[in-house]
Formats: C-alpha cells, structure tokens, sequence
C-alpha cells in the first residue's frame, strides 16, 4: 500500500513531501505532549497523522473502519503503526475498548506497560 507514495516521494511529489514534512511537526509535537502528559493533545495529533496518510492513500478502508470503532469508543487518538492492519489507540479505558473491539471480530491486542527507559548513571 505504501509502494506508490514511497515512489511519489522519490519523484519530489510536492503534495507528498508536504504531507510528510507535517508528520514530522506533529512527531516532534507528539513527542512534547507525551513528556508533559498532554493526552488529549496527543490524541489529536494522531488524529491529524492518520488524516494525512488516508489522504495520500496509506490506508484501507478496513483500517479507516477500524480506527473510527476505536474514536467512536471514546479513544483520544488513533492512527495506522505504518503497516495495514495494525493501529494503534490512546484511549482512557482500554481494557473496556479491547473488549468492544473483540464483539466487533478485532482478534489481536498489545497493551504495552510503561517502563522507566533509559537511565544514565553517575559513576564518578
């Protein structure tokens, strides 16, 4: 799905080339919201991403499908994770919206656990 957009970029397809440099503004703004716990914000922000790439046609109607399930079920944000069928939600409650997607024939859930990341220690 993503071959002709790739071959787009690669031609200097203006539209393209836009689209993608606002994906990075809205990476680096993501990035801020998510280190100062602006949830809401993020999740707009995911919204516009996923906006961008259905607009270049990086999305397939199931993918649209299910993304609108999860914003229609109270996420905050939802977009693609760069490969057909896998998306990924912000979502206040998710256990509650794993639930909904599994009655709607969704099979497969990650949930990841916060971790506290890289950690630099003084040794002198």
């Amino acid at each position: 799905v993503h071959r002709p957009i790739r071959e787009r970029w690669l031609e200097g397809d203006r539209e393209v080339i836009d689209a993608y440099q606002e994906v990075e503004t809205l990476a680096r703004a993501g990035k801020r919201a998510v280190l100062n716990g602006h949830w809401d914000e993020l999740g707009r922000m995911m919204n516009e991403n996923h906006r961008i790439s259905s607009a270049m046609g990086g999305s397939s109607p199931e993918d649209d499908q299910m993304i609108q399930f999860a914003r229609d079920h109270g996420a905050l944000g939802a977009k693609l994770a760069g490969s057909g069928g896998t998306v990924i939600v912000l979502h206040p409650e998710p256990d509650g919206l794993i639930v909904e997607m599994k009655k709607s024939g969704a099979k497969s859930f990650m949930k990841p656990a916060p971790n506290p990341g890289v950690e630099i220690e003084d040794q002198g």
